[in-house]
C-alpha cells in the first residue's frame, strides 16, 4: 500500500470512526448473548450474594485507582504532562 492510500485510508476510518465502533459494539453484544448462558451467570451472581459483589466493586475500584495513578506515575515520570479530567 502506497502512502497516499495509506493516507487515504487513514481519512475514511477517521470519519466513520463512530459508526464503525457502534457496529462493533452491537456485532460484539449479539456474539455475547449468542454464547453466554445467562441462567447460570444470574445464578453464579445469587451464589456470590450482595456482599460479594460488593466487595469485588471495591477491590476492583481500588485496583483501578492505582493502576492509574501508577500509570501517572509513569507519564510524570517520562515527563509528559497529564491533565485530570472533571
Amino acid at each position: 500500500m502506497s502512502e497516499e492510500e495509506k493516507s487515504k485510508f487513514v481519512l475514511w476510518l477517521k470519519k466513520r470512526k463512530r459508526i464503525i465502533i457502534g457496529v462493533s459494539t452491537i456485532l460484539l453484544l449479539i456474539f455475547m448473548t449468542i454464547l453466554v448462558d445467562f441462567i447460570q451467570f444470574i445464578q453464579n451472581l445469587v451464589n456470590i450474594g450482595f456482599l460479594g459483589l460488593v466487595i469485588f466493586v471495591i477491590i476492583y475500584t481500588i485496583a483501578f485507582l492505582l493502576r492509574a495513578y501508577k500509570l501517572k506515575l509513569i507519564f510524570n515520570g517520562l515527563e509528559i504532562k497529564t491533565k485530570p479530567t472533571t
